[in-house]
């Protein structure tokens, strides 16, 4: 009669079965023989005695709740890895989800009262949620994005016993490979038996080790890896100011301090890989969390440490020209929330005054051992404001000042930043541009001179410009490459006319532009060098004759890049035209690709070069096109665009960690390899790409040129 059974039940079931029968009994695959003592599990999990007719005591079914996106059981700290591919659509978690977004299932058993975390890293935007075993309606937590569309926590009180269902979905439909994790919340600090209950205390160093503890949160620094152990305190202020909490640690190791689920600041690496360092301003009172955990999958001993910074008065004063002056902005009060680089309530700003002494344009910059920020203002509005020049820790603002005036120079910190700086302000004086050579290179600034052309590659009216001359000895092909330390755009007009012949705004950074092109003998030509949307500053110009007609001399073709950096490194072609032949084409929308900590095939032409892992999509243009990238990632990573899959460079550009960059390229129909290339070895995680692709943008009507209104301008 047992035997019989199988033939009703579906392939996805698991039965018990129990008799009192002394006869022997037979089993299946499908049927499995069990005592009293085994029933609690099954019974658990929704099984139920079904009386059968003729046998002499009772069959115990326990239909298996699974279907077909259930993936297992989740044991507390053991880390599992899966694809939300395929998989099924039973429930919807309510922030971030929708219907028909693929998930995957895990059940959970909590052994003992208490709260618990589930922590997710993922290739793609997923959320994760956790449900009462079997329910769909409302989870116990749901949590799209911690810290990281690449990370999702979400923390539930849980109770002894107990079966949880944990779901990995996506966001609005997104799918792809994640690892997931379990952990008990706070495992770490006071476990490891230095503090009691974990608490810092000011003067009062602590000392343990991650290797022990377990997985509790995913850092929002230092490539953070599910089941990385890490350890937790609390700290709880006597007074508020400023605090520096530090660590020494004989692994890589990286640090972190919360308000709650609010990062306060992150850190990796201070200076080195065995040190790590948070500022930060608190509130006396209040309680925060102190995580040490480790880059990666790192773990080892540290020793942690916070200090409280001796109230410090307020820097500032008045700023002379071309004397550079120090301080720090730590412990300073926060008198201004700036209108760039994110500023927020609390962050310590410094104020200097200054008071030109004739009319004219005035460049003010800073270095920093932070993310500062820097504005100019008068009167208490702003003339002027920048985050970031070229780098995280600088600043640079342009601004037209009226001799007399007095006006507020201010620095601040992005999204709670603070350090110490080095702050100058400079006068530059154009100088006069004139003729050039092919073979010559030139310096010059655009600082203070006129706009009488309009490149329309990424320039914009009022940008001042300087314009050098150039007759063709012969028709031929030449290059020209500009190096700035500013975004810089350049172009060519044969003279008179008023649409350019060649232009270009960026050459594997925003800080280089080059064109290459034929120049007909004979031509008179002006060679224009610009800003992007109103960027001026200092330049050099580089000139040369590639290939010419009838004898004309060939200069070695020159890399995109820099001359200083030496070229692009060799590439692995076999490899790289196996990944370009199995490249996966993307057309408008967001793509995201997997870095491993390992050396790339790709070499790009921007940056360092490549050196770390690399992915290969490809982009198929029906028409000329005007192409929008935007890339983001946890680390440095390039986008390089080119004609071919190894060869015939289109652009290069690199997107700093954790800020990403944008970058516009205009492409003429046809098929191009995108290549995405960290510059460093060690870099691990996802890489986001978006893609908006629109049809490339009709010429300007052409317009009378304008007069030109300066000798300085044009020197022939």
């Amino acid at each position: 009669m047992i035997h019989g059974l199988e033939r009703l039940l579906s392939p996805r079931q698991t039965f018990l079965a129990l008799r009192a029968s002394k006869a022997p009994m037979r089993t299946t695959p499908r049927l499995v023989h069990a005592s009293i003592e085994r029933l609690a599990l099954p019974l658990a999990l929704g099984a139920s005695l079904l009386p059968i007719s003729g046998c002499s005591a009772f069959i115990l079914l326990a239909r298996e709740t699974r279907g077909s996106g259930d993936d297992g059981t989740l044991g507390l700290g053991q880390t599992v890895s899966g694809d939300t591919h395929g998989g099924t659509d039973a429930v919807t978690p309510p922030c971030g989800a929708r219907s028909g977004s693929s998930e995957r299932r895990y059940f959970f058993v909590a052994p003992s009262d208490g709260r618990f975390v589930a922590s997710t890293q993922s290739s793609y935007d997923a959320v994760l949620a956790v449900y009462p075993h079997g329910g769909t309606a409302e989870p116990l937590a749901c949590n799209d994005d911690d810290g990281s569309t690449a990370r999702s926590r979400a923390a539930f009180d849980a109770q002894a016993g107990v079966t949880y269902d944990v779901v990995v979905d996506g966001y609005n439909g997104a799918a792809g490979s994640f690892s997931l994790v379990v952990s008990a919340e706070g495992g770490g600090g006071g476990a490891i038996g230095v503090t009691p209950a974990g608490m810092l205390a000011v003067g009062s160093p602590v000392s343990g080790s991650t290797a022990t503890a377990t997985d509790t949160r995913l850092l929002s620094c230092g490539a953070p890896t599910a089941g990385t152990p890490d350890v937790s305190y609390s700290f709880t202020p006597q007074e508020s100011g400023v605090f520096v909490f530090h660590t020494e640690t004989d692994y890589d190791g990286t640090l972190e301090v919360f308000d709650g689920s609010t990062s306060l600041g992150c850190n990796d690496d201070d200076g080195s890989t065995r040190a790590s360092r948070v500022t930060t301003n608190l509130q006396s009172g209040r309680t925060y969390t102190v995580v040490v955990d480790g880059f990666s999958s790192n773990s080892g001993n540290f020793r942690l440490a916070v200090e409280h910074l001796a109230s410090q008065p307020a820097a500032g004063g008045a700023l002379t020209l071309g004397t550079p002056v120090s301080g720090t902005t730590m412990g300073a009060p926060d008198t201004v929330q700036l209108p760039c680089g994110a500023s927020r309530p609390g962050t310590p700003d410094v104020t200097y005054t200054f008071t030109p002494s004739e009319d004219g344009l005035y460049v003010f910059r800073t270095q920093t051992d932070y993310d500062g920020v820097l504005a100019v203002f008068e009167s208490g509005a702003p003339l002027d404001c920048n985050d970031d020049d070229g780098t995280t820790r600088a600043s640079r603002v342009s601004v037209q000042l009226v001799a007399g005036h007095t006006y507020q120079v201010i620095l601040d910190g992005y999204a709670g930043g603070m350090g110490s700086y080095q702050l100058q302000a400079e006068h530059p004086i154009p100088r006069p541009s004139g003729a050039i050579t092919p073979g010559q290179t030139v310096s010059g600034s655009t600082v203070g001179g006129t706009d009488t052309r309009t490149p329309p590659c990424g320039s914009a009216p009022g940008t001042p410009e300087q314009i050098w001359t150039f007759t063709a000895p012969v028709t031929a092909t030449y290059r020209l490459h500009v190096d700035s330390d500013y975004d810089g755009v350049l172009a060519v007009y044969p003279v008179g006319a008023t649409d350019p012949l060649m232009c270009n705004d960026d050459a594997g950074s925003t800080r280089a532009s080059e064109i290459e092109g034929s120049l007909i003998a004979g031509q008179r030509y002006e060679i224009v060098v610009d800003g992007y949307g109103g960027g001026q500053g200092n330049y050099t110009l580089r000139f040369d004759l590639l290939a010419g007609i009838g004898g004309a001399p060939v200069a070695a073709p020159s890399s995109i890049l820099p001359s200083t950096q030496g070229g692009p490194l060799p590439e692995n072609l076999g490899e790289m035209e196996q990944r370009c032949s199995a490249a996966q084409p993307v057309t408008t929308g967001r793509f995201t690709g997997m870095i491993e900590p390992t050396e790339g095939a790709a070499q790009v032409s921007c940056g360092t070069g490549g050196p770390g892992g690399d992915f290969v999509h490809t982009l198929v243009l029906a028409e000329a096109s005007e192409v929008f990238f935007h890339v983001a990632a946890d680390f440095d990573v390039a986008l390089e665009v080119r004609g071919q899959c190894t060869s015939s460079v289109q652009h290069c550009a690199v997107a700093p960690a954790r800020t990403g960059a944008d970058t516009t390229v205009n492409l003429p129909a046809g098929t191009y390899t995108l290549v995405l290339d960290a510059m460093d070895s060690t870099s691990r995680g996802p890489v986001y790409l978006d893609v908006n692709v629109r049809p490339a943008p009709a010429p300007a009507p052409a317009t009378p040129a304008p007069a030109r209104t300066s000798p300085h301008q044009v020197l022939e």
